[in-house]
C-alpha cells in the first residue's frame, strides 16, 4: 500500500506544476511527457552537508568552526506551497539576495500571519502570500541570515525538507517537523529507505 502512496504522490508532484506550463503554452506535449518522466526517475532524497552553527542545537551542535557540518537528508520538494511547506519545518532554502548560497532554517510564520516585533518602533506587518518567515535555531550564530536580514522567503525558493542529520553510519537522528511534514515524508522515507542504507 505504501508503494502505492508513493508513487501517487510522486505522480501529482511531478504532473501539476508541468501541466500548469503545458496549459499556459510554455511546455510543449513531448516537453511535458519528459519532464514528468525525468521527474518520476528521480529519487526524492537526497544528503549534503551543510557546516555553521546556525541551527545548532538541532544540526550541527558543538560542531567546531570551520569544520565541516553533519550530513543531512534532504527531501526535494518540487513545487513548495502552503501544501507542501508546513510551520515548524526545517526548510533547504537558497538566499534571496544570493543565489549561489544555500540555508538551513525553520519556518516559523506562514502567510497572512502578523508579524510582531519585541522592538516597539518596528511596525508589525503580515506575512505575504507565497511567502513564509524562516529564521535560525540559535539566536547566537554569528552572521547567520534569515528572514529578520532578508525578510519573508518565497516558496519558489525553498528546495526541501530536512529528514535525518547523520553524524556517523551509527549515529543519525530523525528530525522532527510538522505532523502534515513527517506523515507525507513517511511514505517517502518507507520506499526509499534502500537510499539511507547507501548514506
Amino acid at each position: 500500500m505504501l508503494r502505492v502512496l508513493y508513487w501517487l504522490a510522486r505522480t501529482k508532484e511531478a504532473v501539476e506544476p508541468n501541466l500548469k506550463s503545458l496549459l499556459s503554452g510554455k511546455l510543449t506535449f513531448s516537453e511535458f511527457q519528459r519532464n514528468v518522466v525525468e521527474e518520476l526517475r528521480t529519487p526524492v532524497l537526497y544528503t549534503k552537508v551543510f557546516s555553521g552553527d546556525a541551527m545548532a542545537p538541532t544540526l550541527n551542535d558543538g560542531v567546531p568552526p570551520g569544520q565541516a557540518g553533519e550530513k543531512v537528508v534532504i527531501r526535494r520538494l518540487v513545487s513548495p506551497s502552503e501544501r507542501t511547506v508546513f510551520l515548524d519545518d526545517i526548510v533547504v532554502c537558497r538566499d534571496p539576495t544570493d543565489d549561489r548560497r544555500n540555508y538551513v532554517r525553520r519556518v516559523i510564520a506562514m502567510p497572512g500571519e502578523e508579524m510582531v516585533s519585541d522592538d516597539p518602533r518596528d511596525i508589525p506587518f503580515s506575512i505575504p502570500a507565497g511567502h513564509c518567515w524562516v529564521v535560525c535555531d540559535n539566536d547566537k550564530a554569528v552572521e547567520a541570515a534569515d528572514s529578520r536580514k532578508f525578510g519573508p522567503l518565497s516558496f519558489d525558493l525553498i528546495h526541501g525538507r530536512v529528514l535525518y542529520s547523520i553524524r556517523s553510519p551509527t549515529n543519525f537522528t530523525r528530525i522532527v517537523n510538522s505532523k502534515n511534514a513527517m506523515r507525507r515524508d513517511h511514505i517517502i522515507l518507507a520506499v526509499e529507505q534502500s537510499l539511507l542504507g547507501e548514506l
